[in-house]
């Protein structure tokens, strides 16, 4: 999906919402403001791709590799919910971060990284 708040014309930006005459609404639009200013001050502006199903697809090996890692990770979280203290969430974290390093994380990272670029391949 591209997306352009050009195109949308005043309702393509938020702030537009909000209704000044309510002080709630009026506060709400100054701590938007803030965050906008404060978080999304080095976001390019413009189109490009918004959403992951219209992402590029990934070539068969890194296919292969998702799929080997998708469900042990997974499963590690699921494993430090139901574990307690047995089991952190931090070591859960840990053991994941070092599966998808060792096997092919990576590579999809830097395929996605470029996907702008591969989408038009």
């Amino acid at each position: 999906m591209i997306y352009s708040r050009l195109e949308s014309g005043k309702y393509g930006y938020t702030e537009t919402f909000f209704n000044e005459s309510i002080p709630e609404q009026q506060e709400a639009l100054r701590l938007f403001k803030v965050a906008r200013d404060v978080y999304m001050e080095k976001i390019p502006v413009g189109e490009g791709i918004t959403h992951s199903e219209h992402m590029p697809e990934l070539p068969k090996d890194l296919q292969t590799k998702m799929a080997n890692l998708t469900k042990p990770i997974d499963d590690l979280f699921i494993k430090a919910i139901v574990g307690g203290n047995s089991y952190t969430v931090d070591q859960a974290y840990a053991e994941a971060n070092a599966m998808w390093e060792k096997q092919g994380g990576k590579d999809v990272e830097a395929f996605s990284a470029h996907a702008d670029e591969n989408f038009y391949e």
